[in-house]
């Protein structure tokens, strides 16, 4: 389950003060990831993880262009992709790294969520 679903967006979206039902929000996902993982849109992603300003930039340029949509509806949609509590490991993830523990591969746990500059 990625972190942008209708329930998370319902939510957000309501903490802005934007009503959608979770009909709505479901299309309004797949439009938004449609648009912003379009090949063509690789290169305006370019630099979005150098700084917290710079990913918000970029991300919300993106998104808003996908409707276009109003500030808050925008604002929603980048609140999901940054809630650090919407990210969750992939399955495989705990049982590959004991692995690699085991056999004395030493580990890094990179993030590609964008520099927001809090703690995962």
């Amino acid at each position: 389950m990625g972190v942008l679903t209708a329930p998370r967006l319902v939510a957000k979206a309501s903490d802005r003060g934007v009503r959608l039902d979770e009909q709505v929000a479901a299309t309004l996902i797949r439009r938004t990831l449609a648009y912003v993982d379009a090949p063509e849109r690789g290169a305006a992603k370019e630099g979005c993880d150098l700084s917290p300003d710079a990913h918000r930039r970029v991300w919300t340029g993106l998104i808003a262009d996908a409707g276009p949509y109003e500030p808050p509806l925008v604002e929603a949609l980048y609140d999901c992709l940054t809630d650090n509590d919407a990210w969750l490991p992939s399955p495989d993830t705990l049982p590959v790294l004991e692995a690699l523990r085991a056999a004395g591969v030493r580990t890094g746990l990179p993030r590609n969520a964008g520099a927001t500059g809090r703690s995962p």
